[in-house]
């Protein structure tokens, strides 16, 4: 069921909330934009104090540098404390996926991406006791993007969750369907809303 909000901006503050109440559990966020992952990124980082890593920055950091920082986030008992941030442009620099698949896949990181194949070899520490985390801030035009979305929450067997938001403003709809959207958030109960807008989603 899709967590539906009247607005962008009511969208990325109630996943921006979303995530912190996560605490160690790790996350992926599969946005529709870089400008997307961008702002959402910075939101975490303004709200929760996050230090920002980007597929740059990994590409240059010495192993030795690397090392030490999953060292420093495996130790990590506080709220959530580093975001991954991955742009559609990083996929030109080669010899940073490795680091990234290590990063992704630990408590205290969220990854925000919105290169959806980023997440297929996301395999979770064992011992964690639960799987990736992941959220979707939109539906796409193609639900095959979707499925792959979702299909990235259970890793080795280990129970994992996903989250869909919607909003009227969202991008994949069409003028229409945006007033259509607006209605039903006006017009229905929020259980009727929701049966509605999954009709909306799915034409």
């Amino acid at each position: 069921t899709d967590i539906i909000l009247t607005s962008l901006e009511d969208k990325y503050n109630r996943i921006t909330e979303d995530v912190i109440a996560l605490r160690g559990v790790p996350a992926l966020v599969g946005t529709v934009s870089n400008e997307e992952t961008d702002k959402l990124s910075r939101m975490l980082i303004d709200r929760a104090g996050a230090r920002e890593i980007t597929a740059e920055e990994l590409f240059r950091m010495p192993e030795v540098d690397f090392d030490k920082l999953i060292e420093d986030i495996e130790k990590e008992q506080g709220s959530v404390r580093y975001v991954l941030k991955l742009r559609s442009t990083d996929a030109g620099i080669a010899g940073y996926e490795e680091k990234v698949i290590k990063l992704a896949r630990l408590p205290w990181v969220v990854t925000y991406s919105p290169i959806i194949g980023r997440g297929t070899d996301i395999k979770i520490l064992e011992g964690l006791g639960y799987g990736l985390f992941v959220i979707g801030t939109a539906h796409h035009e193609d639900s095959r993007i979707d499925r792959q979305l979702a299909g990235r929450t259970g890793r080795e067997g280990l129970p994992g969750d996903v989250q869909f938001y919607f909003s009227p403003e969202d991008g994949f709809l069409t003028s229409k369907e945006k007033e259509e959207a607006r209605a039903i958030i006006e017009e229905y109960s929020q259980d009727a809303r929701e049966e509605q807008i999954k009709i909306l989603v799915a034409k």
